[in-house]
C-alpha cells in the first residue's frame, strides 16, 4: 500500500499522504490544482486516470465532460479500500457515477473490456504526477502494460475497420445454411497432422504419403489445394477467412463426404458450395460478439464450436480443433512463419493459378511472388528464411497457444510435435441449428438496446466509423448496424 494517512489542506479539503511522507495533492488548495490541470485537457470519449487519491481531478473532469467515460487505476486493492474509508464521499461518488476502479496490475485484463474504439474513438491517459512519482519503480511496467494492451486493441480494431461489414454479413448468411445436425467422428487413436501452406510442406509430401494410413490429416484451407494436386486426400480442412478470395481454395475440389470446419465469419460461398457438395460441415466461432449474441438469443444453445485462432491464423485454428477433438499428439508441418528458401508458399496453392494466369513476359509469376514477399519494409534473415514483424507475431501467438494449453512442444526439421500433458474428454459433438425459420426480431420497436446487442454490433460499427470519419455519433452508428442486422432476419 502506498498511502499512509490523511491530512487536511489549508482550504479544508482532505489530502492523502504517501508512505514516503509526500502528499498526493497540494496541501494548500487541491481543488485549484485540479482545475489548473484540467485547463490543459481537451474533450475525449474515454479518460483513463492513473491515481485516484481524493478524486479531485476525476470530479473536475466529470464536471467539465459529463458525457465522457472514466476509468481509474490505483496501485492496489488495499489503496482503493483505504481511500474509500478515509476520504469523505469518494466511494459514493464512484458508485453513483459507475466509474470502474482497478489496480495497476490488472491493466491488460481490464482495458480491453472497457476500451472499445468503435464506441470511444478518442482516448487520453492522465496521470497524477505525485502518484506516478511515488511508484516510480513500477512506472515503466505500468506504461509498458498500457502500451501492450492498447497495441493489441488497436490491431483488433484495425481488422474490424476493414472486415466488420463482411464478418456480420457472412455470419448472418451462413446461419441460414445450417439446417442439419453435424457430428464429428474422428479416429482419436491416430496422430493428428496439421498442414500449413509454408514452403517446407513440399519436402514433407513423401512423409505424408508414407504415414497416410496412421494419421488424421487436418489441412488449412490454403494447403488443401496443394495436397489435392499431389493426390493426397485430406480428412478435414479449416477455413476462417471472410474474404471472397477464400473460396479459391476449394474451386474444383470434390468435397462430397469431406469434413470442413468453417468459421461462421468465413465467406458464405464456401458454406454454400460445401453443403451443396454433400460435405460434412462443422461451424466454428473465433469469438465474434455477434455469434455470442445469437447464441444468447437461442437461450445459450451453442451452434458452433469455439476455436482459438491466435492472432488470426488458420494454422492455430487447426491445432485448436485437433486438441478440442481429443487428439493427444499433434504434428504441425508447413508452419514456417517466414519465406523459406526464398519462397512464400508451397506449390499448388490458389496463388499459383492466379499469378500464372496474370503472368506476362515483362511481369512473371516469380516477380509477383517477390512483390508478395518484399512488400514489408521490415524484413529479417533468420535460420534459412526471411521473416517479417507480422509473421513473427504469428509464431509468437502459436507458441503462446501451446503454453496456454499446457502442451509439450518439440521442433526439429520443420516438424512441430505437440503432446498433451493430460488427456481430456473433449470430443466435439456439434449441433448446427437452423434458427432463422422465424425472424430474429419481429418488429424494430421490440428491440432493446442492451449491452449484449451493442457488443454484437461493435465490429460493424468500427467498419462504419472508419468508412465515414465525420459520422462520430455512436447512437447513429448503432442504428445503422442494427438496421442491417434486421434486414437479414426478416
Amino acid at each position: 500500500m502506498i498511502y499512509s494517512f490523511v491530512e487536511t489542506a489549508k482550504d479544508g479539503n482532505q489530502v492523502p499522504i504517501f508512505q514516503s511522507g509526500k502528499p498526493m495533492h497540494s496541501k494548500y488548495n487541491p481543488l485549484k490544482e485540479a482545475e489548473t490541470q484540467c485547463n490543459q485537457i481537451e474533450l475525449k470519449d474515454l479518460f483513463i486516470i492513473l491515481g485516484l487519491g481524493s478524486g479531485y481531478l476525476l470530479k473536475e473532469l466529470k464536471k467539465r465532460f459529463p458525457k465522457s467515460t472514466f476509468i481509474v487505476y490505483e496501485n492496489s486493492a488495499d489503496d482503493i479500500s483505504f481511500l474509500f474509508n478515509h476520504i469523505d464521499g469518494l466511494k459514493d461518488f464512484i458508485s453513483k457515477n459507475s466509474i470502474p476502479c482497478f489496480t495497476s496490475d490488472q491493466i491488460c485484463q481490464t482495458l480491453p473490456y472497457y476500451f472499445k474504439p468503435a464506441i470511444y474513438p478518442t482516448l487520453e491517459i492522465i496521470d497524477n504526477r505525485n502518484w506516478l512519482s511515488e511508484i516510480k519503480n513500477q512506472a515503466y511496467k505500468i506504461k509498458e502494460s498500457f502500451n501492450k494492451a492498447i497495441d493489441s486493441i488497436s490491431r483488433d480494431y484495425s481488422v474490424q475497420c476493414h472486415f466488420g461489414k463482411f464478418f456480420q454479413h457472412n455470419i448472418l448468411k451462413n446461419c441460414h445454411f445450417l439446417k442439419q445436425d453435424q457430428k464429428n467422428h474422428l479416429d482419436l487413436s491416430k496422430i493428428a497432422v496439421i498442414t500449413a501452406a509454408g514452403p517446407s510442406l513440399d519436402s514433407k509430401i513423401p512423409w505424408i504419403r508414407e504415414n497416410r494410413d496412421n494419421i488424421i490429416l487436418i489441412s488449412t484451407d490454403t494447403a488443401s489445394k496443394s495436397l489435392s494436386k499431389q493426390n493426397i486426400n485430406w480428412d478435414c480442412a479449416v477455413s476462417i477467412d471472410g474474404q471472397l478470395v477464400s473460396q479459391a481454395h476449394f474451386i474444383g475440389e470434390n468435397l462430397k463426404g469431406k469434413k470442413l470446419i468453417l468459421d461462421l465469419c468465413a465467406n458464405s460461398s464456401i458454406f454454400r458450395k460445401a453443403l451443396k457438395s454433400g460435405a460434412n460441415v462443422t461451424p466454428s466461432n473465433n469469438g465474434h460478439p455477434l455469434v455470442s449474441y445469437l447464441s444468447f438469443k437461442m437461450q445459450n444453445k451453442d451452434f458452433s464450436i469455439n476455436l482459438c485462432s491466435g492472432s488470426g491464423t488458420v494454422t492455430i485454428a487447426c491445432c485448436d480443433f485437433a486438441l478440442k477433438a481429443g487428439f493427444s499428439k499433434i504434428i504441425v508441418i508447413g508452419a514456417d512463419f517466414g519465406y523459406k528458401n526464398r519462397k512464400p508458399y508451397c506449390k499448388g496453392t490458389y496463388l499459383d493459378r492466379i499469378y500464372n494466369s496474370q503472368s506476362t513476359r515483362v511481369y512473371t509469376s516469380e516477380q509477383q511472388y517477390s512483390h508478395l514477399m518484399f512488400r514489408s519494409d521490415w524484413l529479417e534473415h533468420e535460420n534459412n528464411k526471411e521473416t517479417t514483424k507480422l509473421l513473427k507475431s504469428y509464431e509468437k501467438s502459436f507458441i503462446q497457444w501451446t503454453i496456454q494449453n499446457n502442451l509439450e512442444m518439440e521442433s526439429k526439421d520443420d516438424f512441430y510435435v505437440l503432446r498433451a500433458k493430460t488427456t481430456g474428454n473433449t470430443i466435439i459433438q456439434t449441433s448446427a441449428l437452423h434458427f432463422f425459420n422465424e425472424p430474429l426480431f419481429n418488429k424494430k420497436e421490440q428491440i432493446s438496446k442492451s449491452d449484449e446487442l451493442i457488443n454484437a454490433m461493435l465490429p460493424f460499427m468500427a467498419y462504419l466509423r472508419n468508412k465515414n470519419q465525420k459520422q462520430e455519433n455512436t447512437d447513429e452508428l448503432f442504428n445503422i448496424a442494427l438496421k442491417d442486422l434486421v434486414r437479414y432476419t426478416k
